[in-house]
């Protein structure tokens, strides 16, 4: 799986997806890095947990 670490987007900005890999997509609103999950739901919002997402196409996405 990619590293949250590799990302630092915000809206409007296109990323380079990886066919196969597998993303943690924020579902609390709490990360630093959104719209990837980077664990701050663990303590600022225990309920809630991040959406795995497979990419089964590669390519460029671009961020909303």
């Amino acid at each position: 799986m990619p590293s949250i670490k590799d990302y630092n987007v915000t809206s409007g900005d296109h990323i380079e997806l990886v066919e196969g890999e597998i993303y943690s997509i924020c579902s609390c609103g709490k990360s630093e890095k959104l719209p990837f999950c980077d664990g701050s739901h663990t303590e600022k919002a225990p309920d809630y947990k991040s959406i795995k997402v497979e990419i089964k196409r590669g390519g460029k996405a671009q961020i909303y």
